[in-house]
């Protein structure tokens, strides 16, 4: 760690004495602690000249920022050397030690430093500072260590303990008084326990135990006995804390992983204020959970709530709960009253928010809801916000539901269709619907409390009647807790109930549609069988989506099989894979439905898809152009696909290439196989925009019923905000630079608009902008632009997640796209984006929102939205904020899975299937499904690990397209549906001296050899009798040299060809051929 690692001006200096007025009264509502520290506290720290090291918790470092620099900061100020260091733990303090500035601070850890860390200080100048965070979990480990402090003259200016009646800060105190400390009069609040207003303190562990958890690490050999004994009491004493303890590391008691930022921005996108919105709490009775819904309201982070909680004369604990919260509650009324729907009346009543909602004593918000909420509304100008219900059992999530409405007007039919419908699973749980006060208005501004299970129900009838539009985020909204206390509960009255809820509703509205009856059972399958199926597996950007819709219908309960022709490793096999093999495979797995992805990059014609939706029920994700054209994945401008593409095609030579003389044939194919009514595939447009082309394409001779826009996602449990600086020293980034993301290393393909973005930037002369891009750039041409690093390939998506997080903005200047995944990948991690508003970009880049579009396709545009957010800190920092409440809401996988979901139903395939109206969902997203490779009539090879990309050809050194196998191991899989004699194929260039290769077939050896040095000269031929068995056979080539001067890319030997061939029975043989 270098001495400039924090960047940021000096406003304020710890003094000898701080002022307890200084320190933040302890705040009721937990702090958010569970994140790496905030990309703002980050920011903070910097401004206040405090530098940050390892694992500081954000709730800590927040505290201690408005301790010990409470002047605000001029934002005009200059960044300056850091003057506070906060280090996270004993390893990072020592790293860092010998180039601290001027004030150090460590945790409680101060046991295990080093004992020459204060030799290491005596380098730099005396500190003025050093904050001792108490207590340790020895004190005396820790009064041995500050004795040792002293005599080496380090003096410490300031004590903050954890817990001011701690017994531990009494025995540190006089240490450090003896070295010239003054302790400050107030512990922080960051370091308590979390307690609500008025609660007494717990979590103050009895002394005895800190001495038998030592006793415990300084056994030798471990004494099981032991262990046991201080697990018993620890266990036991945990239970005496109640409650509050088992639940304070979750929510709604912390802030989980990845939660909202806080705070939000000051306004909604477009300036406007965000709306106050008015919760309602019934509460009789639920002392047991009634605190956890108050905190999961305050917790929310969220400007303008109003919570009115109405008790009807509660008995138990609910009655000293609400003394201690009822000065942060806007109303608490507690009386007696004739039932739960009489206290949402009353209240509704003192309500004033402009969006309202009830949330009952036992269930919890979201966390973040009401932000998702808030914007989804603005968004979409709907009477009616749904999204995730979380359903709870014995404290644990058990299931989530979603429901399958479309967005738009309130189905009135489908909410009269109780069996189907209702009871089937198709609407909401009521705690996840928040509305306008001019819908509850519109539809009578009560709830009907002559209803005692449905009330709810009805007042969904009267909202449909009203007029009420729906919108649909996918993202939780509540947490709906099952127990036995339950009103709904009690199925047979709950349900006697509906059917006379219904009853009176249509006495009232004789005009509501009717409904064909059906029995309470007979509502249709849960689950299906789906073969995903494509070119090259989970392999580049279509890949990828083709893998996030697999992973998000696993996640909704479905049996899901994946299907690929190659990994991109095989495009040229001889033979082919046959339209055969692939259904043969496809129809071993089963399948209810097929989801084809795109298939150009491995040479397959519609035939394929033309065969495959003959026999299954089938959509077709249109990632791009394709599928609608003679041959080309862009159509670059031209027209031609209106009239019908032929053999005068500009273009017939560009990737995906086709002969001139098979594009009409081709073309005229595809039109005819999309207009075979129920045996044509449904398409799937990956954006509106693409949708829109599609329809235009096909013409009127298409069904409409048959093409639907699919909304894309991408895993925000993967993608999400982190901590800007550790996200750049993992990738040895500069801390102090501008760095925009960008996608391509080549300005060879037009498309991607590199050459845009050079020039954007030349004009602009930006002093300490970097450039950075996934991928590999050509080592013997200039890069595409001055100041660009190639980051190489990233194939953990955690590390293309870090690598979002460690920049500034995303810059995406594509002149064609069909969607771009990359902007919503981007905006889940907090990072705005720039792009041209060019097809499907506006989609997934929202101006205003997520970043800004460039206001016309030139240089010039794009450099004035790029200098706009590059000027403006605070801009970039609200549009980030923005950025990760959209795509939770509208691009998560639970999202996608809805609306392929409804896809289905509206094209008729989900009737069909006799597929249930209901999205039930897994308590997480599953990761994706294996691949499986389609094999030809000889087996094929795929990767595993421990290969690099594909490059080449390389003419002038006389090579084909080929690849570097990383040392030590590489891993490759072929699937060979008999098994038996079999003889692997190795074409390969060696550069290392001593090389020796091993060859592994499912764990056992089938040959080593010495491997001799070819350079560019020669191509060896590895020749080796191999034997199969039925199914997938993995191989494993270890390699004895590789470059280990680059443990990124450590490549051993270049591999031209890999094939696995039938061979006769003769003996096993290993050769090398020139």
């Amino acid at each position: 760690m270098n001495a400039d690692a924090g960047n940021g001006g000096f406003t304020g200096h710890a003094t000898d004495a701080l002022r307890a007025a200084d320190l933040p009264s302890p705040n009721p509502v937990p702090p958010r602690s569970e994140r790496a520290a905030s990309a703002a506290l980050q920011s903070a720290a910097r401004r206040g000249g405090c530098a940050v090291v390892g694992d500081v918790d954000p709730a800590l470092l927040r505290d201690l920022l408005r301790v010990l620099f409470p002047a605000p900061r001029d934002p005009s100020a200059r960044d300056a050397e850091p003057q506070l260091w906060l280090i996270g733990g004993a390893r990072e303090f020592n790293r860092a030690a010998c180039s601290a500035a001027r004030v150090v601070g460590c945790d409680d850890r101060l046991a295990a430093l080093d004992t020459d860390a204060p030799g290491l200080l005596r380098s730099t100048a005396i500190p003025a500072a050093v904050v001792l965070l108490a207590p340790p979990a020895d004190p005396r480990d820790a009064a041995r260590a500050l004795r040792t402090w002293s005599r080496d003259g380090l003096q410490r200016r300031i004590l903050i303990p954890a817990n001011a009646a701690s017994a531990h800060t009494g025995t540190i105190r006089g240490w450090m008084q003896q070295c010239g400390a003054s302790e400050h009069p107030a512990p922080i609040p960051s370091l308590r326990w979390f307690e609500t207003p008025g609660a007494p303190a717990v979590g103050r562990v009895p002394s005895e135990l800190f001495d038998l958890a030592r006793d415990v690490g300084r056994a030798e050999p471990p004494d099981p006995a032991l262990i046991a004994d201080v697990r018993a009491r620890l266990q036991a004493h945990r239970r005496s804390l109640g409650s509050a303890a088992d639940s304070r590391r979750a929510w709604p008691w912390r802030a989980p992983a990845h939660a909202l930022p806080a705070p939000l921005p000051a306004t909604l996108p477009d300036g406007s204020p965000w709306p106050k919105i008015s919760i309602v709490t019934p509460s009789f009775n639920q002392g047991a959970y009634i605190e956890e819904t108050l905190l999961s309201v305050a917790n929310q982070g969220y400007p303008a709530v109003e919570h009115v909680v109405i008790d009807g004369g509660s008995t138990d604990s609910t009655i000293d709960v609400l003394e201690r919260w009822s000065p942060r509650l806007a109303h608490c009324v507690r009386e007696r009253d004739r039932g739960q729907s009489h206290a949402i009346n009353k209240g509704f009543a003192r309500a004033t928010g402009e969006l309202m909602m009830w949330l009952n004593s036992d269930d919890r918000l979201a966390p973040g809801a009401l932000a998702a909420a808030a914007l989804a509304m603005h968004r979409s100008g709907a009477d009616m916000v749904a999204g995730i219900c979380e359903i709870y059992r014995d404290e644990a999530l058990v299931e989530r539901h979603l429901t399958c409405c479309p967005d738009g007007p309130l189905p009135l039919a489908d909410l009269l269709d109780i069996p189907r419908a209702w009871m089937g699973g198709q609407f909401f749980y009521q705690p996840e619907v928040i509305f306008t006060r001019d819908l509850w208005q519109r539809a009578g501004a009560s709830v009907d409390e002559s209803w005692h299970y449905s009330m709810d129900y009805e007042l969904w009838l009267r909202f449909a009647a009203a007029g009420a539009r729906l919108c649909v985020i996918g993202r939780p909204i509540a947490q709906f807790r099952v127990h036995p206390q339950q009103k709904t509960t009690a199925a047979a009255e709950f349900r006697a109930e509906l059917d006379r809820v219904v009853a009176r509703f249509r006495a009232d509205h004789p005009d509501a549609p009717l409904v064909t009856p059906v029995a309470d059972g007979d509502v249709g399958r849960d689950r299906l069988r789906i073969t995903f199926f494509n070119d090259i597996g989970y392999m580049a950007g279509a890949g990828v989506a083709h893998q996030r819709l697999a992973r998000a219908c696993a996640a909704a309960g479905h049996e899901v099989g994946v299907l690929a022709v190659s990994d991109g490793s095989t495009f040229d096999r001889d033979p082919p894979v046959s339209i055969q093999n692939v259904c043969d495979r496809i129809s071993a797995q089963r399948p209810d439905a097929v989801v084809v992805g795109n298939l150009h990059s491995a040479a397959l014609g519609p035939e394929l898809l033309g065969a495959i939706s003959s026999r299954w029920p089938t959509t077709m994700v249109l990632h791009d152009q394709w599928a609608l054209t003679g041959r080309c994945a862009y159509t670059g401008g031209c027209e031609q696909y209106r009239s019908g593409c032929d053999h005068t095609c500009p273009t017939p030579d560009d990737y995906p290439a086709l002969a001139a003389d098979r594009i009409a044939a081709a073309h005229r194919y595809k039109r005819l196989l999309y207009t075979q009514g129920s045996a044509a595939p449904r398409l799937l447009a990956n954006s509106e925009w693409m949708r829109r082309f599609a329809a235009d394409a096909l013409g009127p001779a298409a069904d409409p019923r048959l093409l639907h826009a699919l909304r894309l996602s991408v895993p925000t449990d993967l993608f999400h905000p982190r901590d800007r600086a550790a996200c750049r020293e993992r990738f040895d980034l500069p801390p102090d630079q501008f760095i925009i993301m960008t996608s391509g290393t080549s300005a060879d393909d037009p498309r991607k608009g590199l050459s845009h973005l050079a020039e954007a930037l030349r004009r602009l002369n930006l002093p300490d902008v970097l450039v950075v891009s996934i991928g590999h750039a050509d080592a013997s041409r200039p890069p595409p632009m001055p100041n660009f690093r190639a980051m190489g390939y990233l194939r953990d998506p955690r590390d293309v997640a870090m690598l979002y997080s460690a920049c500034d903005l995303f810059v995406g200047p594509s002149l064609a796209e069909a969607f771009g995944q990359v902007f919503i990948e981007a905006a889940a991690c907090g990072i705005p984006s720039v792009g041209y508003p060019v097809g499907g970009v506006p989609e997934a880049l929202i101006d205003g929102l997520t970043g800004r579009l460039a206001r016309e396709v030139s240089p010039t545009a794009l450099a004035e939205a790029i200098e706009e957010l590059y000027a403006d800190d605070a801009l970039r920092s609200d549009l980030g904020a923005w950025s990760r409440i959209l795509v939770e809401s509208e691009f998560s996988p639970e999202a996608s899975y809805r609306s392929w979901f409804g896809a289905l139903r509206t094209g008729g395939v989900a009737e069909s299937l006799d597929l249930r109206r209901k999205i039930w969902l897994a308590p997480r997203v599953p990761d994706a499904p294996r691949v499986e490779f389609v094999s030809p009539e000889h087996p094929g090879w795929s990767v595993l690990d421990g290969f690099d990309h594909w490059e080449g050809p390389y003419p002038q050194d006389d090579l084909p397209r080929c690849r570097w196998a990383l040392g030590p191991v590489s891993r490759l899989r072929f699937d060979d549906a008999a098994g038996g004699e079999r003889l692997l194929l190795i074409a390969c260039r060696n550069y290392w001296a001593g090389q020796r290769l091993r060859v592994v077939v499912n764990g056992a050896c089938a040959g080593e050899h010495e491997v001799p040095v070819t350079g560019n000269a020669r191509t060896l031929s590895l020749c080796t009798g191999i034997t199969a068995r039925p199914g997938q056979n993995e191989i494993e080539l270890h390699h004895w040299q590789w470059d280990a001067t680059r443990p990124d890319r450590p490549i051993a030997l270049l591999i031209l060809e890999i094939h696995v061939t039938p061979r006769g029975p003769a003996a096993a043989r290993q050769e090398f051929v020139k």
